[in-house]
């Protein structure tokens, strides 16, 4: 099963990518890699991106709105996936909720108990130079539908209701304690 998230930088986009480039939590960096772009150049090629499709538009030069797109997804512990098959179900997901037309970043942390990816996409189509569009529910749920199709397609567990999960949090926080 795993569990998605997206939220907009608005800033420190360089930040964001060196903390989820870390060596301590990608396996050494062996679990990042970039689609149009290189991990360790991300935050220059999507400004260049950004000023080309500024410039081909006819924008000012002002920077407005978002500049990426953090993305996480998060597998349950109790699905057996290996951070190569994680990283893989990441790069899907990526490719396709931006149908290839965004450079992103997919690095897969492996320091606590769930296997998660961090993915950050740009807001800029180098394709196409239009900016990503989000809806705040809409766009949550097509990630998720995504993901979980995915998860299917790779034998893993599947949030059955989600609209329950907000609800058991507290009680799968007090049973993993439990165990422990």
């Amino acid at each position: 099963m795993a569990i998605t998230k997206i939220h907009a930088i608005k800033s420190t986009l360089s930040k964001a990518i060196l903390y989820i480039e870390n060596p301590d939590k990608t396996a050494g960096q062996a679990l990042v890699s970039g689609y149009n772009t290189e991990p360790q150049t991300a935050s220059f090629d999507f400004a260049i991106t950004a000023a080309m499709a500024h410039k081909a538009k006819s924008f000012q030069n002002k920077r407005s709105g978002n500049l990426a797109y953090h993305l996480i997804q998060s597998f349950s512990p109790e699905d057996a996936v290996t951070p190569e098959l994680a990283h893989e179900l990441g790069r899907k997901l990526a490719m396709e909720f931006t149908e290839g037309k965004f450079e992103f970043v997919v690095a897969t942390h492996v320091d606590k108990d769930s296997i998660h990816n961090h993915i950050i996409i740009n807001a800029v189509s180098f394709y196409d130079y239009k900016k990503l569009r989000t809806v705040p529910y809409r766009t949550a749920q097509q990630i998720r539908s995504i993901s979980d199709r995915l998860c299917m397609e790779a034998q893993l567990s599947v949030i059955k209701d989600p609209q329950k999960l907000g609800q058991l949090l507290p009680y799968l926080r007090a049973e993993k304690t439990h165990k422990q």
